[in-house]
């Protein structure tokens, strides 16, 4: 059981994803990563995918920046949390993330579309 659970909002997306959307939902990753490394018990983040829902962000742009906030925060502070877990509801959603990784030449996060 969960002893934390935040809850985080991204950006709402109506027609084409811009960069102030990208920048705002990196901000909240982020910003989720600063508030659990706060509580210094927390050793364990899981991240749904952030805005993809009724939010309308799409999809595969999300995911690169879930990765890319990610791979960048934990970069710039090793060893703070032991394990990062970005859940997906289903099959379609796992398939999204997988793509993403697979593109991901392992150096630099993934980048986003514009």
């Amino acid at each position: 059981m969960a002893r934390y659970v935040p809850h985080a909002l991204g950006p709402v997306v109506s027609g084409a994803a811009r960069r102030e959307h990208d920048d705002a939902l990196l901000a909240t990753y982020r910003s989720c990563l600063d508030l659990a490394a706060l509580v210094e018990d927390i050793r364990t983040i899981a991240f749904c995918s952030v805005s993809t829902g009724a939010s309308g962000f799409p999809r595969p742009r999300a995911a690169a920046i879930a990765l890319r906030a990610v791979a960048e925060w934990t970069t710039c502070r090793p060893g703070r949390f032991d394990v990062v877990v970005h859940c997906v509801l289903d099959a379609q959603n796992f398939a999204v993330y997988q793509r993403v990784i697979d593109a991901w030449d392992g150096g630099t996060p993934p980048s986003t579309q514009h």
